[in-house]
């Protein structure tokens, strides 16, 4: 395999990577996204909406 160049690598392709390499893509970089598992294998995608996010201060994290 040859070497690639990228300026920005993402490793993981949840949620979180996947917006991470949407945001730095748009900002114009060069992006490189490695998963271990093809994209609908990830977690976020078995998840299957079931994500919960802390949006305010008297949310609770966990």
């Amino acid at each position: 395999m040859d070497p690639i160049e990228t300026q920005v690598a993402v490793v993981g392709a949840g949620a979180a990577g996947l917006y991470a390499a949407l945001c730095a893509a748009r900002e114009g970089a060069r992006v490189a996204l490695v998963s271990a598992t093809p994209l609908a294998g990830s977690s976020s995608w078995w998840a299957q909406g079931g994500l919960a996010a802390a949006m305010a201060d008297d949310d609770s994290p966990a």
